[in-house]
């Protein structure tokens, strides 16, 4: 038998009964929240986890937290919405040109500055550090039976890059070597001028551009000239002084002018 002590704390009754019940609804009530929010940020990154948010915001109404409207416009995540971003973009005035460049013979890219600002750009995707903000190499490849040239920014020290210069607003790049060693190089005396596009797949995992050689706009031709042996000269020379004193010397035809940007 248990003695009772004056104050009356030896007797059971009095004695602190041990939560042995469910949890209060208060307690309910938040964890059913902790857990709807934790859906709810999962759901913001994964469309996909939307059957979470429907299954706890229904346990959430249950233990009675108030939820409101827009908690539950979080079920229309199977349709997520495109947010526009203009960080990256450059703005485009009405009458300009999309980006293009020319491929002259022997093999030399040459491209404006919508070709200049999409390299640019390229770096930026790969995030390649340029210097004082200029594109300095770029590598190429294609693929066999495939009429893409691929295109992209690459360090400024990469011994297999291709050289960009730049004149102006326009950039050269010199890619004869390749271009040759591809069995793709263009006719000599011509130009032909295509679209710069991003390549319909990455390269090394990370975006690159593109030229379709199938894809002309546009073909221009020059007039190209060729140095003469030393020999050839002194045969013209030693031709030259039998004719008459009136006759002009023949010029080396120099190539017909062109502007790059048309």
């Amino acid at each position: 038998m248990v003695s009772k002590k004056p104050d009356g704390s030896g007797d059971p009754q009095n004695q602190p009964q041990k939560p042995t019940g469910p949890l209060s609804n208060e307690a309910l009530r938040a964890a059913a929240l902790a857990k709807l929010q934790a859906a709810l940020q999962a759901a913001a990154s994964d469309p996909a986890k939307v059957d979470e948010v429907k299954s706890a915001l229904e346990e959430a109404i249950k233990a009675g937290v108030e939820v409101a409207p827009t908690l539950a416009s979080h079920e229309t995540t199977d349709n997520p919405l495109r947010i526009n971003s203009r960080a990256g973009s450059r703005k485009v005035r009405r009458n300009q040109q999309r980006p293009f460049c020319w491929l002259k013979s022997p093999g030399t890219i040459i491209g404006g500055v919508q070709a200049k600002w999409s390299f640019e750009d390229n770096a930026k995707a790969r995030k390649v550090k340029l210097k004082d903000g200029k594109v300095e190499r770029i590598r190429t490849a294609r693929k066999e039976g495939d009429s893409n040239i691929y295109m992209w920014v690459t360090d400024g020290k990469d011994a297999d890059g291709f050289e960009v210069e730049e004149d102006g607003s326009n950039i050269t790049i010199n890619i004869a070597d390749w271009i040759f060693a591809e069995e793709i190089a263009p006719a000599p005396g011509t130009k032909q001028k295509f679209d710069l596009l991003p390549a319909p797949e990455l390269v090394g995992g990370l975006p690159a551009l593109c030229i379709n050689l199938e894809k002309v706009r546009k073909t221009t031709t020059f007039k190209v000239s060729y140095k003469k042996r030393s020999d050839d000269q002194n045969t013209s020379t030693d031709k030259l002084k039998k004719e008459s004193p009136g006759t002009p010397a023949p010029k080396d035809e120099a190539p017909a002018a062109d502007d790059e940007n048309e």
